[in-house]
């Protein structure tokens, strides 16, 4: 049975070596995780050896030497000490790594008790008007933001084409003037080569400068950077308004300049920005703040920030359907239809706004009257004309699919070590940095400038007929769209005709169909050597780009010479329309399906991405077969999709559908995952011992307990989570501690007998339990107990929300409630405005009835916009002055209003992929590992479900027989 037992899961390695999945563990805590390691004392037992990874018995009984023992699985007696130590690792057996240095988000939002309240008190509010709350999702506000967010993305990718469609046509211009109209080489060409190095060296090395030197978060595509955020970690200072405007700079300037790049990568993270800043109303005038305050939390900016990149994609491409597909395939970690129906708006009118403005204007140019949408615009890559899908054209289709996987894969390698390659020699030095993007424009445009002039002059007036002299192959069909480049009229140079326009200009042209000979393979092979490496390489310069035009171009190359082959061996151009698929146009779209499915492993989304940027909906089927082809040939190969290859390189700790291990997932349970040691708090805790708490553990939860069973759960009964934001805002609110022996400091106890005269107005119908309520909250206002609220003590409170009230606004504030006239607000005029928070007094109810709650949000966000104010040194030397003054020795916070008592827990015997699977959809960022009377057992987080430590705690030598989790959890 030992053996069975053991033989599930095999190391990877010679007989006496080590598995190849096990890694050296370095000692150490993650900044994420909850741990004490200073509470554990070193385990002597052989079942408690985790230090030796194992928990099972050593075949001889003897305690661990650190040295590997002979497992044996079979079923033990357990003493109380080994039940305790049965699970779990330690701190110190944790591996650090370079995912360390990012923090992690909770995207589940917090349910404390101070803000439930303030969301029960408002459904009673309307209840009492007889109004119906209606759900949150389904408010006018939040699909109006939506579709704002829509809009502006809309707005903003039509400005980012039309920055790049002008640069490309002075560009243009610059080639027609000095090759339009000479024949063969001479003076102008190396005339057009130092004005356009002159001109792209100059673009490229601006674009660069304002990454390096102003803005470094805007660099890349930022697609990376956008799927981790939204799978649960925070990327700080990537989502603001200063990376917005870098990043559309910088991408036009590079796009523009002729590198082999595209605008769309971009242009998703751009959308994901302003979802956020749209709905944070971040530079938005105040009444429009207080109309979006509701959205003020992580859970709503992280559903923004997708559709955002939702409107990116949409209206990069025009394609609403595809940009949906792709966020949910690719980008958003958690989902639901009410989401989907949401993002869908956000996409639908981003390409309404762009298709809208880009039929009717062209560089900035009024080329048609506003109001309707040109076919030509509402398809980016719009295909000529459709051809009848034949059942005989499948077997090619599958050969270009996998040849474009196949190429997906290289470009992949090229890219990650042309990284490797930037982050060893290049990135280090500044200067160097920013020179780059202007050696690779000097390398590239030479290119581009003096390799046409290595290809014969084709004619371009054949005009179908073969018999004519030249046109023996080219005559077989149609050519159109060409580039002279020093030839005779009524000529023209493929290759030139390939390296000179804007890439999206090129795609088109080799997804046309019925031109099978403009392009032969000599041009397609000699564009593809070229373009591939240097967009390649490009994806990572010091400049704001993408590499979805490159993947589409690379592909349509391939796809293109795939079909010339296909069209050679038929015999040429097909005459009967049911071989039409004969085309080197239509397998340019299957390649180039096929060629993006290998470097990004996207498959449903791409799919109809691709039909609708061709408009070729009869294609699909073809389309679905190179797609899926495609991603399971580069599977095979084993390089990793673009963007997820790029998140390791970055050291993102991105968690994937499935961990990254490859141990049998249903053989290990949670608690063999855990960190087992754990620092908890109190429902009332000490100001100075919460301090030294703050102060001692950076930990960003603190699991919240009460006495458990006699003898029973060292860390007592698990209620809730209290997070370390909330705590620390807490302690920077004095007026919010208990001081049970005198009057809180500055803030005097109530009188008993005036609060018993405290009445509130007839009839309100208010009950005992409201009144008390609204008592205790007018008490926190009037801070000299006067029993009225004038304009100073407004103002206080205002300020420690972290508003900055001027006194024109306090004063509004008063004057909205104040009926008397007096310039203060009595208990009376405080209880009308708390039953009633909609119509008079709206704007002073809102700041009343959301005090705590909306303190406690700004305590989350700050941990995403600043995580460093939670843990910097000035923080730190408050607590450490309220653990060393006297006098604060006699305060205490209680944390009841604070606890999360919807903070997830676990079972310590949870099927391992289970709890994986719960941690990642519901984008927690800790859960409690509990035993079988609900005491704290442990922690998992992000740092617990990194591929180093799954390798550390899930070796063969760490399976268990079923019957022993069975045993462990009876036998409390």
């Amino acid at each position: 049975m030992a053996d069975e037992t053991s033989s599930l899961f095999k190391p990877q390695g010679e007989e006496g070596e080590e598995p190849r999945y096990s890694y050296t563990v370095t000692p150490g805590s993650p900044r994420d995780d909850n741990d004490d390691s200073s509470k554990e004392p070193l385990l002597g037992n052989a079942l408690g050896a985790l230090s030796s990874m194992t928990t099972g018995v050593f075949s001889d009984g003897s305690p661990s030497d650190g040295k590997t023992k002979v497992f044996n699985p079979g079923r033990s007696s357990m003493n109380d000490r080994e039940k305790k130590e049965k699970f779990g690792l330690l701190p110190s057996e944790l591996t650090q790594s370079k995912f360390d240095a990012f923090e992690s988000l909770c995207c589940t939002p917090s349910a404390a008790t101070i803000k439930s309240r303030v969301f029960y008190d408002a459904v009673k509010a309307e209840h009492a008007q007889g109004k119906h709350f209606a759900p949150m999702h389904s408010r006018p506000i939040r699909w109006a933001t939506f579709a704002a967010v829509g809009a502006v993305c809309g707005l903003v990718s039509f400005l980012l084409k039309q920055c790049v469609g002008w640069l490309f046509e002075r560009r243009a211009g610059v080639i027609e003037e000095l090759a339009g109209e000479e024949e063969g080489a001479g003076p102008w060409v190396l005339l057009l080569w130092g004005k356009l190095i002159c001109a792209c060296a100059l673009l490229v090395t601006t674009s660069a400068a304002i990454i390096i030197f102003i803005e470094p978060f805007a660099a890349g595509s930022g697609i990376p950077e956008t799927s981790v955020f939204l799978n649960g970690v925070i990327i700080p200072y990537t989502f603001s308004i200063s990376v917005l405007l870098a990043k559309f700079a910088s991408c036009a300037l590079a796009v523009g300049s002729g590198l082999p790049c595209g605008p769309e990568g971009p242009m998703i993270h751009m959308g994901s920005v302003l979802g956020s800043i749209i709905s944070q109303a971040q530079g938005f005038p105040p009444f429009l703040k207080e109309k979006l305050k509701i959205f003020r939390n992580i859970a709503d900016r992280r559903d923004f920030m997708a559709a955002g990149v939702a409107g990116g994609v949409s209206a990069a491409f025009g394609a609403p359907i595809g940009g949906l597909l792709f966020v949910g395939e690719e980008i958003a970690t958690q989902w639901d239809i009410n989401l989907a129906m949401n993002i869908f708006l956000t996409s639908c009118v981003a390409v309404t706004i762009v298709e809208f403005l880009t039929s009717s204007f062209d560089g900035f140019e009024y080329i048609h009257p506003f109001g309707t949408i040109l076919t030509s615009k509402s398809h980016v890559y719009e295909i000529n004309k459709s051809v009848l899908v034949n059942m005989a054209m499948f077997v090619p289709c599958v050969m270009c699919g996998a040849v474009g996987g196949l190429f997906g894969a290289l470009f992949n390698r090229i890219v990650l070590k042309g990284t490797d390659f930037r982050a060893k020699y290049i990135k280090p030095s500044k200067v160097l940095f920013l020179l780059e993007p202007a050696c690779v424009a000097l390398v590239y445009v030479s290119c581009v400038v003096f390799l046409p002039l290595a290809f014969e002059c084709t004619r371009a007036d054949c005009d179908g007929d073969s018999l004519k002299q030249g046109c023996s192959r080219v005559g077989l069909a149609k050519v159109d769209d060409v580039v002279a480049y020093g030839c005779a009229e009524g000529h023209y140079n493929p290759a030139a005709t390939l390296l000179s326009p804007a890439g999206e200009k090129i795609v088109k042209q080799l997804f046309a169909r019925g031109f099978h000979y403009q392009f032969d393979y000599a041009a397609l092979a000699c564009m593809l050597a070229l373009y591939l490496p240097a967009s390649a390489y490009c994806c990572g310069i010091a400049c704001s780009t993408g590499i979805v035009v490159p993947c589409l171009l690379n592909g349509a190359l391939i796809g293109r010479l795939f079909g010339l082959v296909v069209t050679d061996m038929a015999g040429g151009p097909p005459q009967d329309s049911a071989s039409y698929w004969v085309d080197p146009g239509a397998f340019a779209l299957l390649g180039a399906a096929g060629f993006f499915a290998g470097v990004s492993r996207l498959t449903v989304a791409l799919t109809v991405i691709v039909t609708e940027i061709s408009g070729d909906t009869a294609f699909i089927l073809p389309v679905m077969v190179s797609v899926i082809v495609g991603k399971w040939v580069a599977d095979w190969t084993g390089v990793h999709p673009i963007y997820h290859a790029l998140m390791e390189k970055k050291a993102l700790p991105y968690l994937g559908s499935h961990p990254h291990t490859e141990a049998p997932l249903q053989c290990f349970v949670a608690g063999q995952v855990m960190t087992k040691t754990v620092s908890v708090v109190g429902l009332k805790m000490p100001v100075p011992e919460l301090a030294r708490l703050l102060l001692e553990k950076k930990h960003h939860a603190f699991p919240a307990t009460v006495p458990g069973p006699s003898g029973k759960g060292q860390q007592g009964q698990f209620i809730g989570l209290a997070l370390r934001e909330h705590l620390v805002g807490l302690l920077k609110m004095p007026d919010m501690w208990t001081d049970t022996s005198a009057v809180m400091q500055g803030f005097p106890r109530p009188d008993p007998k005036r609060d018993a005269d405290m009445v509130p107005p007839p009839g309100l119908n208010l009950s005992d339990d409201d009144v008390q309520s609204y008592k205790r909250l007018f008490h926190f206002y009037d801070a000299d107990g006067s029993g009225a609220i004038d304009r100073d003590e407004l103002k206080q409170v205002l300020e420690k929300i972290g508003e900055k009230p001027t006194d024109e606004r306090v004063d509004a504030l008063i004057a909205e409630v104040d009926d008397s006239g007096d310039g203060e607000i009595d208990f009376g005029e405080f209880c009308q405005v708390m039953v009633s928070s909609s119509g008079k007094g709206g704007g002073f109810a809102s700041v009343v009835s959301s005090l705590s709650a909306d303190a406690l949000s700004e305590q989350e966000l700050l941990a995403f916009d600043n995580p460093e104010a939670l843990n910097n040194a000035g923080f730190e030397s408050y607590l450490r002055n309220l653990c060393e003054a006297p006098s604060n020795s006699k305060y205490s916070v209680d944390l009841k209003p604070y606890v999360d008592l919807s903070a997830f827990s676990v079972s310590e015997t949870m099927r391992f992929d289970h709890a994986y699977n719960l941690f990642r959809a519901m984008g927690l960022r800790h859960m409690v590992v509990v035993d079988t009377l609900n005491c704290v057992a442990g922690i998992i987080t992000r740092h617990n479900l990194l591929e180093k430590n799954l390798h550390h705690s899930m070796t063969d030598r760490m399976m268990k027989d079923p019957d022993e989790f069975v045993d462990y959890a009876v036998s409390f």
